[in-house]
């Protein structure tokens, strides 16, 4: 009894038996992700030392990730189960969809039928070099109209980052063992500098917005550098008119085919920006005027349309398009006016965290590649100073 207990393996840890003139070794390695049923994996050695050294080089090799269970499914089998289970549950809306479409449009008719562990780099390697060349139709176009348009690499960018992050999942899962997404190279592309309004057009549509609907949130959005779901989310209890404050903490999407709430930003920070005393009278009047008119939204949301409801993204981009051509300024989208209030405010003041803060990005490397070339202007009016300061007469 005392030899047989010491023999005996802990759960997990396999078996080794004799069979006949020979030894087998055996260890459960996981579950067929589509029947359940639990997987084996073993062989046959001459020798118990052998077959013992044998599995415990193959339970090495499952507590190490070097061996996948067998998915016995394709690709795009595994990528609807994954966008439906881990993406559409805890992503927002407007992320799914995209999700989907990245993969039912661009992914799958290319490497859908491969089996999930055998997929490797250089498989999706080839994958980016072909959708980098090929001409494809842009959504929302009818099919009819003929448009020369190559992918930008922003959205090549994005199926190497689905694929990366299902593989994620699936190495977390046991169905494949090897990232093959990883050290995947995007095409070089030129880059371009954020197109924004120069301050002389800024002026002109903000004095265009003054006689144009909705002219307090066309301010806040400039004056503020918010994100269009954040701007368009936020709620009186979030704004502070006595201190002159706001804090952005929610974003405003589309769920359910409804205009909804939903707590947290982009990056999950939640930051408080100052009002300038422009915008802060503006919105005191709008309070009032709200008051007045019995406006108002279950959520306290701030900002509504002509009708009292809550601001839809097409809406604000069509009505900004509007409002540049009022203005004879060239049109912008939403997402430009945040790169117009980041760039002017970076070449006025120079102060690269005040902006990042402003921004939320969540790393000041970021706010430095998209407006590094604005503080121009800033290092040449320190470069003075300081030459003013330490060498006054050398010319």
């Amino acid at each position: 009894m005392a030899k047989a207990a010491q023999n005996r393996r802990a759960n997990g840890d396999g078996w080794v038996f004799q069979d006949g003139d020979s030894w087998r070794f055996k260890l459960a390695i996981g579950s067929d992700p589509v029947t359940g049923k639990v997987l084996y994996k073993g062989g046959r050695t001459r020798s118990h030392a052998e077959a013992t050294e044998r599995l415990r080089k193959l339970h090495s090799e499952v507590l190490t990730g070097r061996l996948a269970v067998p998915s016995k499914g394709s690709l795009g089998d595994y990528l609807d189960r994954w966008v439906e289970d881990v993406i559409r549950p805890n992503r927002a809306d407007a992320t799914y969809r995209q999700y989907r479409w990245l993969i039912n449009d661009h992914i799958k008719p290319h490497l859908g039928k491969k089996n999930v562990e055998h997929l490797r780099r250089p498989d999706v390697q080839k994958l980016i070099s072909l959708k980098a060349t090929q001409v494809v139709q842009p959504r929302g176009k009818a099919k009819t109209q003929t448009v020369d348009h190559k992918l930008s690499r922003n959205t090549l960018r994005l199926i190497r980052a689905v694929l990366h992050a299902a593989y994620n999942d699936a190495i977390r899962d046991g169905f494949a063992f090897i990232n093959p997404a990883s050290h995947v190279e995007l095409p070089r592309e030129a880059k371009k500098p954020s197109v924004s309004l120069k301050v002389d057009e800024a002026r002109k549509l903000l004095e265009a917005a003054t006689n144009f609907e909705m002219s307090e949130f066309w301010l806040f959005l400039f004056l503020t550098g918010t994100r269009l779901a954040e701007a368009t989310g936020v709620r009186w209890q979030d704004i502070d008119l006595s201190a002159g404050s706001v804090r952005i903490q929610g974003q405003l999407h589309r769920k359910d085919s409804r205009l909804q709430f939903i707590s947290g930003t982009k990056t999950n920070q939640v930051r408080d920006l100052e009002l300038s005393s422009a915008l802060r009278e503006c919105l005191k009047q709008l309070k009032a005027r709200q008051l007045v008119e019995d406006v108002s939204d279950p959520d306290g949301i701030v900002f509504l349309n002509p009708y009292g409801r809550r601001l839809d993204h097409k809406y604000v981009r069509d009505r900004l398009a509007d409002l540049c051509q009022k203005a004879g300024v060239p049109v912008i989208s939403p997402h430009k006016a945040r790169h117009t209030a980041a760039t002017l405010a970076l070449g006025a003041t120079g102060d690269l965290h005040a902006v990042q803060k402003m921004l939320g990005h969540a790393q000041i490397s970021l706010t430095a590649d998209l407006y590094g070339h604005s503080t121009t202007d800033a290092q040449r009016r320190v470069a003075n100073a300081l030459s003013e300061i330490i060498a006054p007469n050398s010319k």
